[in-house]
């Protein structure tokens, strides 16, 4: 068995999109790039993934508020700097 690469080697310093699908029971189940099925993650690793470069989470803000307001503290946070 090979492992898995879940680095996008294509593009160098960008990072890898995954998008989030459901969140149930404090699960969060996230879709990773050239994987058929969304792994599983609790909120601790989910909010690592937030705040991670190496990462980004996309995902429907209506569906998922989370996501529209960590993206509009990630907004604030370049506007300052």
């Amino acid at each position: 068995m090979y492992p898995i690469n879940f680095r996008n080697d294509n593009v160098m310093n960008e990072p890898v999109t995954l998008r989030l699908v459901e969140i149930k029971d404090g699960k969060y189940k996230i879709e990773y790039p050239n994987l058929s099925v969304p792994i599983e993650i609790n909120e601790h690793l989910f909010y690592k993934f937030l705040s991670s470069n190496e990462f980004m989470i996309e995902g429907d803000t209506h569906k998922f508020p989370i996501l529209r307001s960590y993206t509009n503290s990630i907004e604030n946070q370049n506007m300052s700097a």
